[in-house]
């Protein structure tokens, strides 16, 4: 909205521009940058992450314990990949055990990558693409949540836990220095958290932020390259089948979807307030000067949809 300046006439016949009303006199300064306003405050973001992790272990170790049911749904999952030809877990699973060259580093891999490799992308997305972030962070928790009330429907034996399936424990044949948790530190945990595999699916998101956002080609590639070898490493391992990698890819997209859709709703209502980003740039602020972090955050191509249909 454009303010003209009306001059006011003084005692000795000069003029000079009036005083604006209050919260108008000088130019609104220049709103920083969408990529500062999508940007929460740090200490917020750890807190909030860190809570839900530890709210995500306990519930995930507070399943009901249901091996009956988690032996009978692992000969389901091998009888339909044996009926698609995919039943090839045991093949790589043996072929691994007996490399200890192979089977210790993946082991390691296995027990360390799936966490630090996430929790560096996110610390990646929040400092350098923090505008992006948001929406991230909203489809890596959506999926982990999805996942967390299917490891309650469906309790799953993994194969290395399989009766009768043949199957080596690579984390208990290769004692691993530091990483291979006690008996009684195993008995606390749900060991028939096994579909999806959020090993894979954490390291898919990890490997299409890196792939979408990242500059460097090389770097792109290590994003491309990262889901392929955990998906090999949880099968040598003896942790996962492949259709739970299969469904961890499954609830990435449904995430996604759901993550885009949500927002998208979210900042039509908002342009319909007027408070969204216009497609050009310009932000428009309410009458208070309040822009909304939702408006940046998601950008301005839902504004010139929505300004095309009006």
């Amino acid at each position: 909205m454009v303010q003209q300046v009306v001059p006011a006439v003084q005692g000795d016949g000069s003029t000079e521009p009036a005083a604006a009303p209050s919260g108008l006199a000088e130019p609104a300064a220049a709103p920083s940058s969408p990529s500062r306003r999508a940007r929460p405050h740090w200490r917020r973001e750890v807190l909030l992450l860190v809570v839900l992790y530890l709210l995500y272990g306990a519930v995930r170790n507070l399943a009901p314990d249901q091996v009956v049911e988690a032996q009978r749904n692992a000969r389901a999952i091998l009888g339909a990949e044996r009926l698609l030809g995919m039943d090839v877990e045991r093949t790589i699973n043996l072929a691994g055990a007996a490399l200890p060259w192979l089977a210790i580093p993946a082991n390691y891999y296995y027990a360390t990558m799936h966490m630090a490799v996430t929790a560096a992308v996110l610390v990646w997305l929040y400092r350098r693409r923090p505008a992006h972030y948001a929406r991230a962070r909203a489809v890596l928790l959506t999926m982990t949540l999805m996942a967390l009330v299917c490891y309650w429907l469906y309790p799953l034996a993994p194969p290395r836990l399989m009766t009768g399936g043949g199957y080596i424990d690579t984390g208990r044949v290769f004692t691993l220095w530091g990483v291979t948790p006690s008996d009684d530190l195993v008995a606390l945990s749900n060991q028939y958290a096994a579909m999806p595999s959020m090993h894979v699916g954490w390291a898919l998101w990890c490997g299409v932020a890196v792939v979408m956002l990242a500059q460097r080609r090389a770097v792109r590639v290590l994003g491309a390259l990262y889901p392929v070898l955990t998906l090999a490493v949880v099968v040598v391992t003896g942790n996962h089948f492949v259709l739970d990698a299969a469904a961890a890819v499954v609830f990435f997209a449904l995430a996604s979807v759901i993550v885009a859709a949500a927002m998208g709703r979210m900042a039509l209502g908002a342009l319909r307030r007027g408070v969204a980003e216009r497609a050009d740039g310009v932000v428009v602020e309410r009458a208070d000067g309040v822009v909304p972090e939702l408006a940046v955050d998601v950008g301005a191509d839902v504004a010139a949809d929505v300004g095309a249909r009006e």
